[in-house]
Protein backbone atom coordinates (compact mmCIF):
# COMPACT_ATOMS: atom_id res chain seq x y z
CA UNK A 1 0.00 0.00 0.00
CA UNK A 2 1.25 3.46 -0.84
CA UNK A 3 1.80 6.22 1.28
CA UNK A 4 0.52 10.15 0.54
CA UNK A 5 4.46 10.86 -0.09
CA UNK A 6 4.17 8.10 -2.91
CA UNK A 7 1.66 9.30 -4.44
CA UNK A 8 3.06 12.42 -5.10
CA UNK A 9 6.32 11.48 -5.85
CA UNK A 10 6.45 13.05 -9.80
CA UNK A 11 5.75 16.39 -8.38
CA UNK A 12 9.39 17.38 -8.45
CA UNK A 13 11.69 15.75 -11.10
CA UNK A 14 15.48 15.45 -9.79
CA UNK A 15 17.12 17.46 -12.68
CA UNK A 16 14.96 20.19 -11.11
CA UNK A 17 15.10 19.97 -7.56
CA UNK A 18 19.48 19.58 -7.91
CA UNK A 19 19.26 22.89 -10.27
CA UNK A 20 17.32 24.51 -7.98
CA UNK A 21 19.72 23.51 -4.90
CA UNK A 22 22.63 24.60 -6.64
CA UNK A 23 21.06 27.91 -6.95
CA UNK A 24 20.96 28.08 -2.90
CA UNK A 25 24.46 27.06 -2.46
CA UNK A 26 27.25 29.23 -3.59
CA UNK A 27 30.11 28.00 -6.34
CA UNK A 28 33.00 28.77 -5.22
CA UNK A 29 35.27 31.23 -6.14
CA UNK A 30 38.01 29.88 -9.34
CA UNK A 31 38.25 29.52 -12.60
CA UNK A 32 35.84 27.11 -14.88
CA UNK A 33 34.68 25.76 -18.26
CA UNK A 34 30.89 27.19 -18.29
CA UNK A 35 28.56 27.03 -20.75
CA UNK A 36 25.95 29.55 -21.69
CA UNK A 37 22.79 28.25 -21.35
CA UNK A 38 20.65 31.33 -21.58
CA UNK A 39 21.02 35.53 -22.19
CA UNK A 40 18.84 37.99 -21.88
CA UNK A 41 18.58 41.23 -22.00
CA UNK A 42 15.82 42.26 -19.64
CA UNK A 43 15.30 44.09 -16.83
CA UNK A 44 15.13 43.94 -12.79
CA UNK A 45 12.26 42.39 -11.09
CA UNK A 46 12.42 45.36 -8.50
CA UNK A 47 13.20 48.03 -10.58
CA UNK A 48 11.96 47.67 -13.82
CA UNK A 49 15.56 49.18 -15.19
CA UNK A 50 17.57 47.38 -17.65
CA UNK A 51 19.16 44.24 -16.59
CA UNK A 52 21.92 41.46 -18.95
CA UNK A 53 20.34 38.16 -17.13
CA UNK A 54 22.92 35.07 -18.17
CA UNK A 55 22.50 31.45 -16.92
CA UNK A 56 25.84 29.33 -16.98
CA UNK A 57 26.05 25.81 -16.23
CA UNK A 58 29.78 24.40 -15.01
CA UNK A 59 29.22 20.63 -17.12
CA UNK A 60 32.24 19.29 -14.32
CA UNK A 61 29.86 19.39 -11.74
CA UNK A 62 26.91 20.41 -13.04
CA UNK A 63 26.62 23.50 -11.56
CA UNK A 64 24.26 26.03 -12.05
CA UNK A 65 25.97 30.03 -11.81
CA UNK A 66 23.54 33.24 -12.92
CA UNK A 67 24.75 36.75 -13.28
CA UNK A 68 23.03 39.51 -13.34
CA UNK A 69 24.54 42.95 -14.32
CA UNK A 70 22.30 45.95 -13.40
CA UNK A 71 22.82 48.48 -16.18
CA UNK A 72 21.28 51.82 -14.66
CA UNK A 73 22.94 53.03 -10.94
CA UNK A 74 21.61 55.32 -8.25
CA UNK A 75 23.82 57.76 -9.76
CA UNK A 76 25.12 58.48 -13.44
CA UNK A 77 28.65 57.61 -12.29
CA UNK A 78 27.81 54.26 -11.36
CA UNK A 79 25.56 54.12 -14.41
CA UNK A 80 28.48 54.53 -16.83
CA UNK A 81 30.67 51.76 -14.44
CA UNK A 82 27.74 49.45 -14.75
CA UNK A 83 27.34 49.69 -18.41
CA UNK A 84 31.08 49.77 -19.09
CA UNK A 85 31.33 46.30 -17.22
CA UNK A 86 28.60 44.49 -19.07
CA UNK A 87 30.25 45.48 -22.33
CA UNK A 88 33.56 43.98 -21.22
CA UNK A 89 31.70 41.50 -20.33
CA UNK A 90 30.38 41.15 -23.67
CA UNK A 91 33.64 41.52 -25.42
CA UNK A 92 34.35 38.49 -23.54
CA UNK A 93 32.00 36.61 -24.74
CA UNK A 94 32.11 37.81 -27.98
CA UNK A 95 35.74 37.85 -28.52
CA UNK A 96 35.35 41.03 -30.11
CA UNK A 97 35.68 44.65 -29.35
CA UNK A 98 31.98 46.40 -29.28
CA UNK A 99 32.36 50.16 -30.09
CA UNK A 100 29.23 51.25 -27.63
CA UNK A 101 26.39 53.03 -29.19
CA UNK A 102 23.63 52.35 -27.17
CA UNK A 103 21.93 50.08 -24.60
CA UNK A 104 19.63 48.78 -27.74
CA UNK A 105 22.97 47.49 -29.31
CA UNK A 106 23.80 45.72 -26.23
CA UNK A 107 20.68 44.01 -25.69
CA UNK A 108 20.74 42.80 -29.76
CA UNK A 109 24.07 41.92 -28.94
CA UNK A 110 23.03 39.56 -25.43
CA UNK A 111 19.84 37.69 -27.36
CA UNK A 112 22.13 36.57 -30.13
CA UNK A 113 24.84 34.85 -28.07
CA UNK A 114 25.12 31.62 -29.34
CA UNK A 115 23.41 29.45 -26.35
CA UNK A 116 25.79 26.37 -25.59
CA UNK A 117 29.01 27.49 -26.13
CA UNK A 118 31.85 27.01 -23.57
CA UNK A 119 33.52 30.24 -22.24
CA UNK A 120 36.57 29.95 -19.87
CA UNK A 121 35.59 32.12 -16.48
CA UNK A 122 36.88 33.45 -13.30
CA UNK A 123 34.15 33.75 -10.76
CA UNK A 124 34.62 35.58 -7.75
CA UNK A 125 32.90 37.54 -5.10
CA UNK A 126 32.82 41.17 -3.55
CA UNK A 127 34.57 41.50 -0.43
CA UNK A 128 31.13 42.81 1.28
CA UNK A 129 29.16 39.95 0.00
CA UNK A 130 29.98 37.11 2.69
CA UNK A 131 26.82 35.26 1.65
CA UNK A 132 28.15 34.72 -1.48
CA UNK A 133 25.27 35.66 -3.37
CA UNK A 134 26.36 37.94 -6.11
CA UNK A 135 28.98 36.18 -8.34
CA UNK A 136 30.92 38.55 -10.41
CA UNK A 137 32.37 37.10 -13.82
CA UNK A 138 35.39 37.72 -15.76
CA UNK A 139 35.34 35.66 -19.22
CA UNK A 140 39.39 34.94 -20.17
CA UNK A 141 40.68 35.17 -23.59
CA UNK A 142 40.97 31.77 -25.33
CA UNK A 143 44.41 33.43 -25.58
CA UNK A 144 45.38 33.37 -22.13
CA UNK A 145 44.22 29.78 -21.70
CA UNK A 146 47.10 27.64 -21.11
CA UNK A 147 46.02 24.07 -22.44
CA UNK A 148 49.09 22.06 -22.46
CA UNK A 149 53.03 22.96 -21.63
CA UNK A 150 53.34 23.84 -25.12
CA UNK A 151 51.27 26.78 -24.92
CA UNK A 152 53.34 28.09 -21.90
CA UNK A 153 55.02 31.23 -23.41
CA UNK A 154 58.91 31.56 -22.32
Amino acid sequence: MSNLWQRFDSIAKPEEVQEAKSSFTPVPAGRYTMRLEEAIAGESQNTGLPMAKYKFRIPATNRIVFFNQLLQGNEPKFTIINVTQAVKFLEGLTGEEIDFVGLAQLAGIIESLPIGEEYEIELTYAEKDLEQKYPKLKVIPKRDIVTSEEDIPF
